[in-house]
């Protein structure tokens, strides 16, 4: 809607003058009043960003589940926790086996000698080529007849069957083969195929290996550590810390699809394996890192306990109720500011004479001032109760 001023001016030029003063004095109030509560309700909040600075401890720490927590004897106290999972984990087999059939025959035995032999089972004829053979059944072979010196010895024979010790088609000799038999001269006694041997067959397939199941056993627990980890940190709650390597660990229960020397290409291990581990209360980790982090800081930093990050490193179980280790602390120092005194310094202050004065502060990196209400046109100034200025630490990155 059109605003008429002359209606707006008429008030003031036909207005009794007693009533021009009371509105005059009531608009000046209100004005004085409204720039009075300005002043007195402005907020600020001012934001100020520190680069901190790293510190860094190490120190040999014993993490104790007998004695209580000693910072000055640098131990923690630490309790067993142990989970159980289950899994399984499968590898190519490596094994290498021959398999196949063993070459058999027929031989005859001949005795040159006038004393008769007596063969056990299992006694070896070895071929020319060095092949050997066994007899499948104990045989005697008859001595000779006597004769004069001048008469042709007949040697005394016996048949007999054989089995080759190898396998493989090596082992199918053809027939009139000669055979030493055991540690006997030819001459004395000999052995001839009159048929070819037979059945020799060979192939190699791969087979499980005590390597292979070995293998196993030592990654079914590495499979399983980061369930048994999940595990535990829900067992032992948010105030509890888990250390990070576990003490031991075993498997139960078992069970592989093929056993050493079976012929599979893959072998699969089951199994429930039962981890131990020592858990610690976080409280007592910072007191530790407080007492190591205190020494040696300057009078005008502090450390932002808030950013404590502890690595527990080169865990050495010392016996059944110890562990030692190496304890790695960093933490940031950042400047110690009286945010009281800060405020009552700025009070009033211009945003830039502000902002000048804090950037003279060590580690400050970046600075934000903002009002509230904020309203344009009037000077950007600080607060003048320095209880209605807020200050805020931000810590980079």
């Amino acid at each position: 809607k059109k605003i008429n001023i002359k209606n707006i001016l008429s008030i003031f030029t036909y207005a009794p003058k007693g009533k021009i003063t009371i509105m005059v004095t009531g608009i000046l109030i209100l004005t004085i009043a409204i720039i009075v509560s300005y002043f007195l309700f402005l907020k600020a909040t001012i934001a100020i960003t520190i680069d901190p600075k790293i510190t860094e401890r190490n120190k040999n720490i014993l993490f104790s589940t007998i004695n209580r927590t000693d910072t000055s004897a640098n131990t923690i106290k630490g309790s067993f926790v142990s989970t159980s999972q289950d899994g399984n984990v499968s590898t190519s087999t490596t094994g290498k086996k021959d398999i196949g059939t063993k070459a058999k025959g027929s031989v005859t035995i001949f005795n040159s000698e006038s004393v008769a032999k007596n063969l056990a089972q299992g006694t070896i004829l070895k071929a020319p080529n060095g092949l050997e053979f066994t007899l499948d059944l104990a045989t005697t072979v008859k001595a000779v007849a006597s004769h004069s010196a001048d008469e042709t010895v007949t040697p005394e024979k016996v048949q007999a069957n054989v089995t080759a010790s190898q396998l493989g088609k090596e082992s199918n000799l053809p027939s009139g083969t000669k055979f030493a038999v055991a540690s006997f001269d030819t001459s004395d006694l000999i052995a001839k195929n009159d048929n070819p041997f037979s059945g020799g067959t060979k192939k190699e397939v791969t087979v499980v290996s005590k390597a292979d199941s070995d293998k196993l056993e030592g990654e079914l627990p590495k499979q399983l550590e980061n369930k048994a980890k999940e595990a535990l940190e829900k067992q032992i709650g948010k105030n509890k810390v888990l250390l990070p390597v576990f003490l031991s660990h075993s498997i139960s229960k078992k069970s592989l699809n093929a056993k050493v020397g079976d012929e599979t290409n893959q072998l699969t291990l089951s199994g429930t394996v039962e981890f131990q581990a020592i858990s610690y209360d976080r409280s007592d980790l910072i007191e530790l890192s407080k007492s190591l982090l205190e020494k040696d800081i300057p009078q005008t930093q502090k450390v932002d306990y808030n950013n404590i990050k502890a690595t527990v490193l080169d865990i050495k179980q010392e016996n059944d109720q110890e562990v030692d280790a190496n304890l790695n602390i960093k933490a940031l120092l950042i400047p110690k500011i009286d945010e009281n005194k800060l405020a009552k310094d700025l009070k009033g202050k211009s945003f830039k004479a502000a902002q000048d004065a804090l950037y003279k502060l060590p580690q400050v990196s970046d600075v934000d001032i903002y009002l509230s209400p904020k309203i344009p046109f009037l000077p950007k100034s600080l607060p003048s109760l320095e209880r209605n200025i807020k200050i805020l630490i931000n810590i980079n990155g």
